[in-house]
């Protein structure tokens, strides 16, 4: 069974692609405006922090090491040494199996043909969970046409599909799921987003654990003026 899903992962082939298209920097400034200081002061820092990365891309995957730097900036702004442990609990870190590959010449090209695809770092992660992830992974990475695979399971039925198929062999029984990890700047720039707002919501100071909440940061109010704001951050506007 395991050496036929493997085939099937390898052989699988997809072609779609959708890309979304940016708002304008006008609507951008204006959209900006309605966002709660704190949580536009996080996001500023955090995107200044990691334009100045170097080979750093959006969407591209972040790891522990490279966030701590700005855990002090981040306390300040009123996320709380728990939470901030939280967030440094879900980050991959650099040494990892998959860091390593994303990260390496050949990973990165890899990493940024498949960064906008949908919980596409989420597949790889649940990928490494099956008997033999490590050699699927790095064949995806370095072989040819890898990114279609990775199209296919997070944006075909099929790949729905082939996923609940491959749960019966992983260690979690979750493949199709997100994993609930931060893989990028946006995903850490949603979660301090959902920490402050939540805060601000409660009204008091006690540490907000992100993952105990049901509204999830695409779904908070402030989502998608906040990605405007980081796409002004992104553009040198301010």
């Amino acid at each position: 069974m395991q050496v036929i899903l493997t085939c099937l992962l390898i052989a699988v082939y997809s072609v779609s692609q959708d890309r979304a298209i940016l708002a304008g920097a006008a609507n951008d400034r204006q959209a900006t405006a309605s966002i709660p200081v704190p949580a536009a002061k996080v996001i500023e820092i955090v995107s200044r922090y990691f334009q100045g990365l170097p080979d750093y891309k959006p969407g591209d995957l972040i790891t522990r090491q490279q966030v701590e730097p700005l855990l002090p900036q981040m306390k300040k702004q009123g996320i709380s040494t728990e939470e901030l442990q939280q967030i440094v609990a879900d980050l991959i870190d650099g040494n990892s199996f998959l860091a390593r590959e994303l990260h390496a010449p050949a990973g990165r090209k890899f990493m940024r043909r498949i960064a906008h695809y949908p919980e596409a770092y989420d597949r790889l992660d649940r990928l490494l969970q099956l008997p033999d992830g490590r050699r699927i992974v790095r064949r995806l990475v370095r072989g040819p046409g890898g990114e279609k695979m990775l199209e296919y399971l997070t944006k075909a039925p099929g790949g729905r599909v082939l996923g609940n198929m491959l749960s019966k062999d992983s260690e979690k029984k979750e493949f199709n799921r997100p994993t609930g990890k931060i893989y990028t700047e946006e995903m850490l720039i949603n979660r301090l987003e959902q920490l402050l707002a939540r805060r601000t919501k409660a009204g008091k100071d006690e540490p907000l654990s992100a993952k105990s909440g049901e509204v999830s940061p695409r779904e908070s109010g402030n989502w998608q003026v906040g990605k405007g704001l980081r796409e002004i951050v992104g553009r040198g506007v301010f």
